[in-house]
C-alpha cells in the first residue's frame, strides 16, 4: 500500500531512446556550458568574483581584505563551497562550469528519480534537462541552479517518507532540508513546503500529519533563526519589499522554462513540447496524488509567487526551471485502444522527445559560439589593465548581438575582478547574501538606486570617482561628453576593442585652476 508506484509500461523503443535520447542532450547542455570562456550568464561574473575574492581572503593573498568581511551565514554557502576548492586547481570560470556541468547531470537523475516514484512516463525524461537552461541560466542564478538537484532530492526524499514513515527516512528528510537551506532559501522554501504537502496528503488526518512533520521541524527552525539575523542588512538594502508584478507577463514567465526571451520559434517548439505526450495517446492521470501535489506547486509558483522579493528579483520566474519536468509527471500509459496517429508517434515518442529537447537545447550551443567571438573585444580591453586594481563598471549598452538577452553585458566586467584579482563595482559584496561582504559600502555610488539601473547616471563627485583606477565602459553609441564631469583631472584612455572602452584614473601633476 505504501509502495512507490509501479512503472510505466514500456513501449517498443523505450529501452534504447529513453536511457540514450536524455544522455544526448546532457552532452549538448555541457557543451554549451563548456564552449564559452565565459557563459552568457548574466550574473556569473558576480559570483565568479565573489568566489576570487574568498579564495584571496583565506590564503591572505588579496590586498582588499582590510575592506571586506566573510559571512558565512548565507543559503548561499553550498555553491561557493563546491565551487572554492576547485577554484585553487583551475581558473574560476572552469570551476564554475565544472559546478554547473555537475548540476546539470544531478538534476536531471533527480528528476528520474522522482519520475520512477511516481510511475510516469519514462520517454520524457529529456524534458527536465530543458528547464535547466531558461530564465534562470540566463541571469546565472548560480546558487538557485546549484540548489535545483537538491530540491528535487529533498523532494524525493519526502515522497518515500511520506508513503513509509520511519525514523531513518524521517532523518534523512531532516539532513537534506538542513542541507538544502545553505544552498538556496528559495529552493527550500519551495521543497519543504512541497514535501509538507506530500506528507500531509498520506497522513490520513490533520493529527497524524501534525505527528510526521517532525522531519521538517529542525530545517524550518533554522530557517527562521537565519532569517533573523539577515533581517537588518537585508532591510537596509534599496528596493527591499513585495512586488507582483504586471499579471500579464506570467505567460512570458511560464515560456522562460525554454528561454529567457522566447523567439516566435522557442513559442513553437514549446506548443510542441506540451503536445506531444497527448499525441501520443498518453494520459493525464492525477493518481497518485503527489503527481498534482507536485506539478500544482510548480505551476502556482508561477502563477502566484511574487516577482520581487527582498533582494531577490524574478522570483516567480525562477521555477519554470522545474515546468517541464512537472509537465512530464503529469503522463502515464493509456492501453486504450490507439488512433492512427498515436500508433504512429507512441512507439517513436522517446525519439521523438529526445530529438525536440535537443533541438531546443542546441540553440544555446548556437548562441555561445556567437557570444564567445563577440566577448574576444572584452578579453583586448582587459588585457591592457593591470591586475589587482580597483575598477567601475559603467555598462551603458548591457545587450549582445549574440545572445538573445538583453542584460548579459550587465556585470561582465566583474570578471575582471575574478581573472586578475581586481575589485570591481557595483558588486554583490555590498548586499547579503553573498559570502564576502564589504565592511562599509563604497560612498555615493551604492546610495544611489538609479545608478544600478542606468549607469550614465554616475556622477564623479558624489560617487567619489577618484577611488576607482579603472573604468571599464561598454557602449554602442558615443559615450557621453558628461560621463566624468566633475572631475579635476578626466580619466585618460587606456584602449578600446569593439564596444568596450577602458579608462584610467588620472593624477593631476597641477592644482587645477
Amino acid at each position: 500500500m505504501n509502495a512507490a508506484a509501479p512503472a510505466a509500461p514500456a513501449t517498443r523503443s523505450t529501452a534504447s531512446w529513453s536511457a540514450f535520447g536524455p544522455l544526448i542532450v546532457f552532452a549538448i547542455g555541457v557543451v554549451a556550458i563548456w564552449l564559452p570562456p565565459r557563459p552568457p550568464m548574466i550574473d556569473l561574473p558576480q559570483f565568479a568574483g565573489q568566489i576570487a575574492l574568498l579564495k584571496g581572503m583565506l590564503t591572505g593573498s588579496t590586498p582588499w581584505a582590510p575592506n571586506l568581511r566573510l559571512d558565512v551565514v548565507t543559503p548561499y554557502l553550498i555553491g561557493y563551497a563546491l565551487a572554492l576548492p576547485l577554484a585553487f586547481i583551475l581558473p574560476v570560470a572552469a570551476a564554475l562550469k565544472l559546478v554547473l556541468t555537475a548540476t546539470l547531470a544531478a538534476f536531471g537523475l533527480g528528476a528520474a528519480a522522482i519520475r520512477r516514484e511516481l510511475g510516469a512516463a519514462r520517454e520524457l525524461d529529456a524534458y527536465a534537462l530543458i528547464g535547466f537552461f531558461g530564465f534562470v541560466y540566463a541571469w546565472g542564478l548560480y546558487t538557485f541552479l546549484v540548489a535545483a538537484p537538491l530540491g528535487l532530492f529533498l523532494i524525493w526524499l519526502a515522497l518515500r517518507y511520506a508513503r513509509s514513515p520511519d525514523l531513518r527516512r524521517g532523518l534523512a528528510v531532516s539532513a537534506a532540508g538542513l542541507l538544502l537551506l545553505f544552498a538556496h532559501g528559495l529552493v527550500f522554501i519551495f521543497a519543504t513546503g512541497v514535501g509538507l504537502l506530500l506528507m500531509g496528503a498520506r497522513a490520513g488526518g490533520p493529527g497524524r500529519a501534525f505527528g510526521r512533520a517532525w522531519p521538517f521541524a529542525l530545517p524550518l527552525a533554522a530557517c527562521a533563526a537565519m532569517l533573523l539575523s539577515t533581517r537588518a542588512g537585508v532591510a537596509g538594502v534599496a528596493g527591499g519589499g513585495l512586488t507582483f508584478g504586471p499579471p500579464d507577463l506570467r505567460v512570458m514567465g511560464a515560456l522562460a522554462s525554454i528561454d529567457d526571451r522566447p523567439s516566435p520559434w522557442t513559442i513553437l517548439a514549446l506548443i510542441v513540447l506540451l503536445a506531444l505526450p497527448l499525441v501520443a495517446g498518453l494520459r493525464i492521470t492525477v493518481r497518485p496524488i503527489e503527481r498534482l501535489i507536485i506539478a500544482g506547486a510548480v505551476f502556482a509558483a508561477l502563477a502566484l509567487g511574487p516577482d520581487w522579493a527582498w533582494v531577490a528579483s524574478g522570483i516567480y520566474r525562477r521555477f519554470a526551471l522545474f515546468a517541464p519536468a512537472a509537465w512530464a509527471w503529469l503522463f502515464t500509459h493509456d492501453d486504450a485502444p490507439s488512433s492512427g496517429l498515436t500508433r504512429l508517434v507512441r512507439p517513436n515518442l522517446d525519439l521523438a522527445a529526445s530529438v525536440l529537447a535537443a533541438l531546443i537545447v542546441s540553440q544555446h550551443v548556437s548562441e555561445a559560439i556567437a557570444f564567445s567571438r563577440e566577448t574576444a573585444n572584452f578579453d583586448r580591453v582587459m588585457a591592457m589593465a593591470r591586475p589587482g586594481r580597483r575598477a567601475l563598471e559603467l555598462v551603458l549598452d548591457e545587450a549582445s548581438v549574440a545572445d538573445v538577452d538583453l542584460h548579459v553585458y550587465r556585470h561582465f566586467p566583474l570578471w575582471y575582478q575574478a581573472e586578475k584579482g581586481g575589485l570591481v563595482d557595483p558588486s554583490f559584496a555590498a548586499s547579503p547574501p553573498s559570502i564576502v561582504r564589504y565592511r562599509q559600502n563604497p560612498p555615493g555610488l551604492y546610495d544611489d538606486a538609479v545608478f544600478a539601473g542606468d549607469p550614465s547616471r554616475f556622477d564623479w563627485r558624489r560617487d567619489d570617482g577618484g577611488q576607482w583606477t579603472y573604468f571599464f565602459v561598454r557602449h554602442t553609441q558615443p559615450i557621453p561628453p558628461g560621463l566624468f564631469v566633475g572631475a579635476d583631472c578626466p580619466p585618460t584612455l587606456v584602449g578600446s576593442a569593439g564596444a568596450w572602452t577602458l579608462y584610467q584614473r588620472r593624477i593631476c601633476l597641477t592644482t587645477p585652476k
